[in-house]
């Protein structure tokens, strides 16, 4: 089971990078921008999963 959730979560975030990467193009972004920006994307889809199903992971669930 969790080799399918990890599976879809990095399909996801890939789809998100490339889009913020396709959108950063044309602000003319740096890369310093860009890697700050994608750090900040990755760390910030990392806490939301485990929040997503409070009655198997309640434990792990990280209030916002």
């Amino acid at each position: 089971m969790w080799d399918k959730v990890l599976k879809a979560f990095r399909e996801t975030l890939q789809k998100a990078e490339d889009s913020y990467l396709v959108k950063a193009k044309s602000f003319n972004c740096t890369d310093e921008e860009n890697s700050t920006a994608l750090a900040t994307l990755r760390k910030r889809a990392w806490l939301g999963p485990p929040c997503k199903d409070r009655r198997a992971n309640f434990r792990f669930c990280i209030p916002r």
